[in-house]
């Protein structure tokens, strides 16, 4: 029994270690919304150190406000449902951008089916992803414009904006080419 004690002992110590080394929030919340488990991230991210997390609400880690935007989700965790959202708070100038997943922990279960006892809560920080894909999209709406500017200079004169010789020929043989395949004349 002892050594059984023992290895289970040594097995939390390794998960512990191993959750508060990942850059990622890791925590358990009960059905009251209370932090039961936490990794030390929180203390990076929200400056609520490790120890202080047990017995905290969702909303005094997060905020009123911000879980106010989140409660819907977890509410939908807390009935059974895994739910995953995206989730951005602001931090004077500085925007965070986190994808939180949410999968129920469910109790025994009876003939009416499982209890809720809680969930586990993981949030990855998604920030330079989202910045990526905003730079991503302008850079894409820039290409456009400049493909489009492109091809006005292309066939314009770049002083008077007229038509040049180049778009001349080309409409040119396009009157050309619809008059032969209509049996028509061009002038």
């Amino acid at each position: 029994r002892v050594a059984a004690e023992d290895a289970l002992r040594q097995s939390e110590e390794r998960m512990r270690l191993v959750a508060n080394n990942v850059p990622a929030l890791i925590s358990y919340v009960d059905r009251d919304q209370r932090y039961r488990f936490s990794n030390r991230t929180y203390d990076a991210w929200f400056g609520i150190p490790h120890e202080q997390m047990i017995g905290r609400t969702v909303a005094e880690v997060f905020g009123d406000e911000a879980y106010a935007r989140m409660r819907h989700d977890i509410e939908r965790c807390i009935d059974g449902e895994t739910v995953e959202f995206e989730f951005t708070t602001a931090d004077g100038n500085r925007r965070r951008t986190m994808h939180i997943s949410c999968v129920p922990h469910l109790g025994a279960r009876t003939e009416h089916g499982s209890e809720v006892l809680g969930f586990y809560m993981l949030a990855n920080d998604v920030t330079a992803l989202k910045r990526a894909q905003e730079d991503l999209r302008f850079a894409a709406v820039q290409l456009q414009h400049d493909a489009r500017r492109l091809e006005f200079l292309a066939h314009h004169d770049t002083l008077t904006g007229l038509p040049n010789r180049a778009m001349f020929a080309d409409r040119a043989r396009e009157a050309v080419a619809h008059a032969r395949r209509h049996d028509k004349t061009a002038a």
